[in-house]
């Protein structure tokens, strides 16, 4: 079981399948890379993003749902194809 709380990752989720309406969105702690993974699919189509701990433990879930808004992590990942998208308390850029 991971640290993170359901209230920080729902706001998560949420944001995914808002942004990606009919595809899945399945996420788990990778403890080796101390982050939330986040892949979206439907079919052959493949998303990626790692969110940090350190962005979990520093963002209330408001914070959180306006930071990826504001930043556009669904457009990021779109431009990103099949590389993982990183998302930490400085933005979102590459793995």
């Amino acid at each position: 079981m991971n640290s993170n709380s359901e209230e920080k990752l729902g706001p998560i989720r949420r944001y995914l399948r808002n942004g990606f309406l009919g595809h899945a969105v399945e996420d788990e702690y990778h403890f080796d890379s101390r982050g939330q993974i986040f892949t979206v699919e439907r079919g052959s189509v493949l998303y990626r993003a790692r969110v940090s701990q350190e962005f979990l433990d520093d963002h209330a879930p408001a914070e959180i749902t306006n930071l990826l808004h504001q930043w556009d992590l669904a457009s990021a990942l779109r431009d990103a194809g099949g590389v993982m998208v990183l998302v930490t308390n400085s933005g979102i850029g590459p793995r």
